[in-house]
């Protein structure tokens, strides 16, 4: 899903759209996002830890891959 989402977006759109994943992870009350499409699927991992690191696996090697990771 994550590499269908990132064809054709700006290296500057990324991090952001991991937060606001991230965020949806942790807070079932917020509502989809609609710039992160079918992602928002994977919201339902959110209750799960393990399944949540695993969700957010594509994310960190893509971050890290461009040098967006925060430490």
């Amino acid at each position: 899903m994550l590499t269908s989402w990132l064809i054709g977006r700006d290296t500057i759109e990324i991090a952001p759209a991991f937060e606001l994943f991230r965020n949806l992870l942790e807070d079932k009350r917020l509502p989809d996002a609609p710039a992160l499409g079918e992602i928002n699927a994977l919201r339902a991992v959110g209750g799960f830890p393990s399944r949540k690191r695993n969700a957010m696996l594509p994310w960190n090697a893509t971050l890290e891959a461009l040098n967006l990771q925060s430490d």
